[in-house]
């Protein structure tokens, strides 16, 4: 029986945010039998030790990759030029490990994991690897949008969108490559009406309706729709309760 296929997850950053945690959530429920796994973090934040934790390969290596896209939008900024200058720096040592993960780790899929680190795709391509392209955010209206989107459809074999809103930015021009797969989470279990009653007393809450929005309350993230849904819930006439942590 031949071994599994070895799949090289790259997260740009390990820190404690979106990106990692969705990724941690799906590697504790993956099935070892079908795929071996390795992890590639961008820096040494909380979740390396997690993603160990696991039983997993961890390394820790600088990453070529784009961050705060969203400087471009209006031009030409001081962080822009950070991000460039920060991006170029790392080119080097990003095509180290690449070559280092695909050669010597006989690496054959490559799941990235966030739609900054772009050269870790076009390297994969050019290596003749397979990528899973997992794209989290919104892209923001700026003169990087098209190329990023470009990088993307054109390296990956199957792109991940976190929402049908996310898809949008690909579906007119790589169709067949894209699948709407939402973020997974842990469902902890029913914390009964007892809790429940008492900490909607706590907050004030009688039978309102609840709306939660936990993330980054930003554009890329998807928070303009949560305001165009909480205009649409507030003009039907039945009460809502906000809860907004971010």
């Amino acid at each position: 029986m031949s071994d599994p296929p070895m799949v090289l997850y790259i997260v740009h950053t390990a820190r404690i945010g979106g990106a990692a945690e969705s990724l941690y959530t799906f590697l504790k429920h993956r099935d070892p039998t079908r795929f071996s796994a390795i992890v590639w973090c961008g820096d040494n934040g909380e979740y390396v030790r997690r993603f160990r934790d696991l039983g997993l390969p961890t390394y820790v290596g600088k990453i070529s990759s784009f961050e705060n896209t969203s400087h471009f939008r209006v031009g030409w900024s001081s962080d822009a030029a950070y991000s460039i200058l920060k991006c170029v720096g790392n080119l080097v040592p990003t095509l180290v490990w690449m070559i280092y993960f695909i050669c010597f780790k006989k690496v054959s899929i490559v799941h990235i994991n966030s739609s900054t680190p772009l050269l870790c795709g076009i390297l994969a391509r050019v290596f003749g690897v397979s990528v899973v392209w997992h794209v989290r955010e919104i892209f923001p209206v700026s003169i990087w949008r098209r190329p990023q989107a470009w990088v993307i459809r054109h390296s990956a074999r199957v792109i991940i969108a976190i929402s049908p809103r996310v898809e949008r930015d690909f579906v007119d021009k790589a169709r067949e490559k894209v699948r709407t797969i939402y973020n997974p989470f842990d469902i902890i279990g029913d914390a009964g009406d007892e809790v429940r009653l008492r900490v909607r007393s706590r907050m004030g809450v009688s039978d309102e309706f609840v709306a939660l929005y936990v993330g980054q309350v930003t554009r890329e993230k998807g928070a303009d729709l949560f305001v165009a849904m909480a205009e649409r819930l507030c003009s039907s006439g039945g009460g809502v309760f906000w809860v907004v942590g971010g």
